[in-house]
């Protein structure tokens, strides 16, 4: 051993600090380090290149450990070691496997900027403090090359990954942290498996609040959320997800935050319950969105918003679909927003109507809906035609049919007052269902449409009612379209009223416009009125054919009029 080398041997084991950033020999043994810590010495190394393997294996560390700056050439493990106080890797390279399984670190792991080359495995670790992961002080982000578990690790506290990037699989399944998780703008290049893990805090998978246009995070490969709880808010604002996204049965108990996310692959939420508000403002979907038996209690939001967040102003867009949207069998307890206002988050009233001024838009759809199931107590939609028509263009393409929508999205517009809406749905249903039934009954079903809108027409119902009269008033005050309603029996004077119209053979009588319209209303009418009873329909055949047709008309008519005014046409349409 040169003269060098025991010098820096006598300084780690009185546990002096070294920093090699200007000793041309950097090289220390790793042996030297375990020899330190077995003594109860505190390490505090910086620049220094580390060779041999680092093997600490159930070994106790009682004191802090700083390896900052540095190269380890061969492999470190920690496995089933326990550590009392800071362990610090700051941007330190790892050119070997890292073991840290079923580790104990009673206070902080600092990782920030540091790069593992292989194989990095925390799995079952207990961090009784916070990891550190994130950029170093130079910006610097903590990189793994390899594959990188932390799968059932527990932190007591915090955990922040922003900007880290992984090359290789993440697994973190089944982790659990007590604080906020922080993967800002993290990269995940292979799969990113967050299976059942349990983050207390507030979760951010955003991107960086001071930067107006950072970005989120992204996912090249499919990422694993299925079965995550998150204790407080979640953010994937900004996120791109360039593989499968899989969030079934993914709980929040505050808001869940997707605003400008975009989904390029099959986006699922299947069993997602989420305890506050939904907010897609701004994403896109290019493949297949499933929001199957989801559960929202606060609402879903979909359309324009404006977004304030320290300091910054951001305008989204409503979100895009672009594939089969499913919100079968969903819930959402208050609001399901598809647009129709313009949402404000954050913003006081002068900064909300600063910048440009936008025409507010509705959810963009651009493949098909499927809304079987699906429950809400109000919704915000200025185009909820175009909503129904992709709904109906998903049952045309399963070659199905399910009223339910048609009758949830009535009930909320009675509910809010909006009764001409609800007449809307309410006919669109009747005749989608009208369309699937046998020929009978199809045509009573037009005819129930013609001519009372299905129990919701009442305009159209009295339109046929003055037609038909009007109609009739014309034809009956033609010359011989009435004759006089009994027989005047022989020898008797022909009262005056007949007398002044009809010749002698009380035939081709003329009567006013008054009496016309008399024989008319009492013609079409199921009963009788005193006006104009004393008139008839003549017995001439084109006439008789007219007023059979007129009465037949208003057997027809006027009885459906009465089922809808009272409402049983609505209560007895199909269901």
């Amino acid at each position: 051993m040169t003269y060098s080398n025991r010098r820096v041997r006598a300084k780690l084991k009185q546990g002096e600090p070294l920093d090699f950033r200007e000793n041309a020999s950097r090289t220390i043994q790793a042996a030297w380090l375990k020899e330190v810590i077995k003594m109860g010495k505190k390490v505090d190394v910086a620049n220094a290149v580390i060779e041999g393997p680092l093997d600490l294996v159930y070994e106790p560390i009682t004191r802090e450990v700083s390896i900052k700056g540095s190269e380890f050439l061969n492999d470190v493990s920690f496995s089933n070691a326990t550590a009392e106080r800071l362990l610090d890797f700051s941007e330190t390279t790892f050119c070997g496997n890292v073991n840290f399984s079923s580790a104990t670190v009673k206070n902080h792991l600092r990782c920030e900027g540091a790069a593992f080359k292989r194989e990095a495995n925390f799995s079952g670790a207990e961090f009784m403090g916070s990891i550190y992961f994130g950029p170093s002080s130079k910006e610097a982000p903590t990189t793994f090359e390899g594959l990188a578990t932390f799968r059932y690790c527990s932190v007591t506290k915090s955990a922040d990954f922003s900007r880290a990037v992984f090359h290789q699989r993440a697994d973190f399944a089944k982790v659990e942290i007590g604080d906020e998780a922080y993967f800002v703008s993290t990269r995940f290049k292979s799969l990113a498996d967050f299976f059942g893990v349990e983050i207390k805090g507030e979760a951010d998978f955003g991107y960086p609040w001071n930067e107006e246009h950072g970005r989120g995070p992204v996912f090249e490969d499919e990422c694993i959320f299925y079965g995550t709880q998150f204790g407080h808010q979640a953010f994937f604002d900004r996120g791109i997800f360039d593989g499968k996204a899989n969030f079934g049965a993914l709980k929040v108990e505050g808001d869940a935050f997707f605003l400008g996310a975009s989904f390029r692959q099959h986006a699922t939420f299947d069993g997602a319950e989420l305890n506050g508000k939904a907010l897609f403002h701004g994403a896109s979907f290019a493949q297949e969105a499933d929001l199957v038996r989801t559960k929202v209690v606060k609402g879903a939001y979909f359309g324009d918003a404006r977004v304030g967040r320290k300091g910054f102003r951001d305008y989204l867009e409503a979100a895009v679909f672009s594939n089969l949207a499913s919100f079968y069998d969903s819930t959402f307890s208050s609001e399901l927003h598809f647009g129709g206002d313009l949402r404000r988050y954050n913003l006081s009233e002068a900064e909300a109507s600063a910048g440009i001024e936008r025409t507010s838009r509705s959810i963009r759809l651009q493949g098909p809906i499927d809304l079987r199931g699906c429950t809400y107590d109000n919704i915000s939609d200025t185009s909820w035609t175009s909503l129904l028509e992709r709904y109906e263009q998903f049952m045309e393409e399963e070659q199905l049919f399910d009223p339910q929508p048609y009758i949830q999205l009535e009930k909320v517009f009675r509910a809010d007052g909006n009764t001409r809406d609800a007449d809307s749905v309410y006919a669109r249903r009747r005749r989608r269902e009208g369309q699937r039934k046998t020929k009978l009954y199809w045509i009573g079903d037009q005819v129930q449409r013609i001519v009372v809108g299905y129990g919701v027409g009442y305009g159209r119902l009295f339109g046929w009612i003055l037609a038909f009269i009007v109609l009739g008033l014309f034809i009956f005050q033609l010359p011989g379209a009435v004759q006089p309603a009994a027989d005047v029996p022989s020898g008797q004077p022909v009262p005056t009223p007949i007398s002044d119209r009809c010749n002698d053979q009380l035939t081709n009588c003329e009567i006013s416009w008054v009496e016309a319209a008399g024989v008319s209303l009492n013609t079409f009418l199921p009963i009788g009125l005193p006006i104009g009873n004393i008139w008839t329909p003549s017995g001439i055949m084109h006439y008789t054919i007219f007023a059979s047709l007129l009465k037949l008309a208003g057997w027809i008519i006027i009885p459906l009029g009465i089922a809808a005014v009272t409402g049983f046409l609505q209560r007895a349409g199909p269901a």
